[in-house]
């Protein structure tokens, strides 16, 4: 029995002998698809994408000075509003990722809420969540302070290809 994931409800049947893992998959350019989310499900009854993605622990939060990228519009439910950006103009969005890099909630950004000219920029590290799960590896620790790691801006850029 197949099913079709939709982020914004509940359509995913399952089994009992079925598991959840979300996780990076490779991108399939022709798709302009940057990340793809693998979900196999656990349990009994359906499973609400968007609301499993929320319940995850914040690994960090990045800004990002871009407008229009994929992500925004196939998982819409995990954008907020934002007041302010509403009446400036978006400029950008703000990210909160999981530790695999998954955004887990966007809210858009007006220009006057971005800071510096970098097009992606650490906001914040949850320095227990990173320790608990440091293999993702998108961020580092040098001299003292946290930064993008290669692999988190090589992540940013194919979510916002």
């Amino acid at each position: 029995q197949a099913a079709e994931i939709h982020v914004g409800g509940d359509v995913l049947v399952a089994r009992i002998h079925q598991r959840v893992v979300v996780g990076l998959v490779g991108a399939v350019a022709h798709q302009r698809a940057a990340v793809a989310l693998r979900v196999v499900v656990r349990g009994l009854g359906e499973i609400n994408l968007a609301k499993l993605l929320q319940s995850q622990p914040e690994l960090c939060r990045v800004t990002v000075r871009d407008t229009d990228f994929p992500w925004l519009t196939r998982y819409a439910p995990l954008v907020k509003s934002n007041p302010r950006a509403t009446k400036e103009g978006i400029a950008g969005y703000e990210l909160a990722l999981n530790f695999n890099g998954i955004p887990i909630e966007l809210i858009p950004r007006a220009a006057s809420e971005l800071k510096g000219k970098s097009r992606f920029q650490l906001l914040s590290v949850n320095e227990a969540e990173q320790k608990k799960n440091p293999c993702g590896k998108i961020i580092t620790q040098r001299k003292g302070q946290w930064e993008l790691a290669t692999r988190g801006e090589n992540l940013l850029e194919l979510l916002t290809y």
